[in-house]
């Protein structure tokens, strides 16, 4: 689930639980409760918006993508078959992490290369990335600069930026306030070991 909590001063984007309070010493949790809450951008969804897309081209015979060429070359996924095949491998608990995180690399891989049906996805998760900031933006109270901590493995982990760059954009446009984001570069806490943590 993807989160956003706030600090003095900073907002921390996240997909774990925590609560900071701001200079009034109030605490605000915006997201976290998955569609309910219109969670964008966390790997299991970013997964789920690859296989879609990949869906749409082989399927329906719209939205062409790298994506596609990339999880054939990666995983033999060539036609409606073997598309329909690998639902029954991403359920499965051994191979079904192995399977999501090549989407995800596949997804960010297209992105970066202006993939437009991914291109469209990395609009949405910055759209509601930048909603969630707001959020906080409009019901705490912040100084004159902000700091939005990037946190998770999304953020620091993958080549993201395409995404961070645009909700980046959209935050300063909508309030006219100056963000500083910054990547959080070091280990989690314990409990929070992520397999794009590895290195």
């Amino acid at each position: 689930m993807f989160k956003h909590f706030a600090s003095i001063d900073n907002i921390l984007l996240e997909k774990d639980i925590i609560d900071f309070p701001d200079s009034d010493g109030n605490m605000l949790q915006i997201g976290g409760f998955d569609v309910l809450s219109g969670d964008k951008g966390n790997g299991h969804w970013v997964g789920n918006q690859a296989f879609r897309i990949m869906y749409d081209e082989i399927c329906l015979g719209k939205g062409k993508s790298m994506i596609t060429e990339y999880m054939k070359e990666k995983a033999g996924i060539c036609d409606r078959a073997t598309l329909l095949d690998a639902i029954a491998v991403l359920e499965d608990e051994e191979k079904g992490e192995d399977f999501l995180r090549m989407l995800i690399v596949s997804f960010f891989e297209a992105a970066n290369n202006d993939d437009a049906e991914a291109l469209k996805v990395i609009e949405d998760m910055a759209q509601r990335g930048a909603d969630f900031i707001c959020g906080h933006v409009n019901n705490m109270s912040f100084g004159d600069e902000i700091n939005v901590v990037l946190s998770g493995s999304i953020h620091t982990k993958l080549p993201s930026q395409k995404y961070t760059d645009r909700m980046a954009e959209l935050v300063a446009e909508r309030t006219g306030r100056k963000f500083n984001f910054i990547k959080l570069n070091c280990a989690p806490v314990t409990g929070c070991i992520n397999w794009l943590l590895e290195d």
